[in-house]
C-alpha cells in the first residue's frame, strides 16, 4: 500500500475531527475542521467524507461515523455527508437536534421534544425504534445506541455483538 504525504495550512479553525476509537470522532480517511467562522472544511477521500458539501455554514460541531460526518448547525437542523451507506446522507427535513451521537455507522439524533431520528446501517443502530419518546440522553458503543429515558428506563437498539 503505497501512502503520500499531504501538508495542508489552515487558518481560523477552531476544532478538528480525525479517526480515534472511543471517542465521538470515527472517521477513518478524513480528517474535517469547523473554522471559527462555522465553516466546514474536510480533506482525504471523496469517498468517505473528503468533499465538505458546498456552502455548509453555521456549524456549531462535527460528529462521524466510520465513513461519514454530520454537522449538528444552530438551529438544531443537520447536514450529513460521506458514505450513504454508514450515516452520510440525513434525513430529509431534519430539524431541533439538541445532540447528535454516533456508532461506527449510524447517527441519532436526540430532538428538544425528546424524540429521536436515527439513520445509517441498521445493524449499527441506524433504525429508530417505534414509538420512543421521553428520551433524556443517548449513549453509544461502536455498535449500538441506547437511550435513558425520563423515570430511568433505558431503550436499546443496533447490534447486540
Amino acid at each position: 500500500m503505497m501512502f503520500h504525504v499531504v501538508i495542508i495550512f489552515l487558518t481560523f479553525v477552531s476544532r478538528i475531527s480525525a479517526f480515534n476509537e472511543g471517542t465521538s470522532w470515527k472517521t477513518q480517511y478524513v480528517f474535517a475542521a469547523v473554522k471559527v467562522d462555522r465553516s466546514v472544511v474536510a480533506w482525504g477521500d471523496p469517498t468517505f467524507g473528503g468533499n465538505t458539501p458546498s456552502g455548509l455554514t453555521n456549524c456549531q460541531t462535527i460528529f462521524s461515523t466510520t465513513y461519514a460526518f454530520v454537522c449538528l448547525k444552530t438551529g438544531g437542523s443537520v447536514v450529513a455527508w460521506g458514505s450513504s451507506t454508514q450515516g452520510g446522507n440525513a434525513p430529509s427535513g431534519l430539524t431541533n437536534c439538541k445532540s447528535i451521537f454516533s456508532t461506527w455507522a449510524a447517527f441519532a439524533c436526540l430532538k428538544t421534544d425528546g424524540s429521536v431520528v436515527a439513520w445509517g446501517d441498521p445493524g449499527y443502530g441506524g433504525n429508530t425504534p417505534s414509538g420512543l419518546t421521553n428520551c433524556q440522553t443517548i449513549f453509544s458503543t461502536g455498535f449500538a445506541f441506547v437511550c435513558l429515558k425520563t423515570g430511568g428506563s433505558v431503550v436499546a437498539w443496533g447490534s447486540s455483538t
